[in-house]
Parts: C-alpha cells; sequence; structure tokens
C-alpha cells in the first residue's frame, strides 16, 4: 500500500509529481483533412479529495496556477459541466 495515497497501485506516486490531464477530441470528414485537438491541463493530486463541486477526478486534481485549490474547489455554479451529476 502507498503510503503517501492509500492505494496498492504500482504507479502510485507521491503528489510530488507533475502531471497532466489530457482530452483529445478527434473527427474524420471523408472528403476533408482529419482534425485531431488536445487539450492538456497540468498540475498534481492532492492527498485528500477538498471540493464539494466537480464530478471524477475533481476533487484531487490541482491544476497548476489555481493557487492549491483542485478543480472541485474551483467549479461555480455558473462553470459546470452540464456532465456533471447533481
Amino acid at each position: 500500500m502507498c503510503e503517501n495515497c492509500s492505494t496498492s497501485s504500482p504507479r502510485c506516486r507521491s503528489n510530488d509529481a507533475a502531471l497532466e490531464f489530457r482530452t483529445v477530441i478527434a473527427a474524420a470528414y471523408p472528403d476533408h483533412e482529419d482534425l485531431v485537438v488536445v487539450g492538456t491541463l497540468k498540475g498534481s493530486i492532492t492527498l485528500v479529495a477538498r471540493g464539494a463541486r466537480g464530478f471524477g477526478y475533481d476533487p484531487v486534481f490541482a491544476p497548476e496556477g489555481g493557487g492549491g485549490r483542485t478543480l472541485a474547489e474551483m467549479v461555480t455554479r455558473g462553470e459546470e459541466c452540464h456532465l456533471a451529476p447533481g
């Protein structure tokens, strides 16, 4: 068991490790060039989940430049994703 994040994953690292979340979308058009767009958000994983908003990894992902806040602490009612539960 990892002492830093309470998991038995062999890939576990402390929150000192730099990581990034990537979102990729691709579109293939029959008569046009294919389109691929990649979005990257650099940050770190917190040791404790924080924040009541968002979903998924939001409570444990602290993006660079976010003042130490997790994504779940940053999301306001007007900014919520339409896919988020509740």
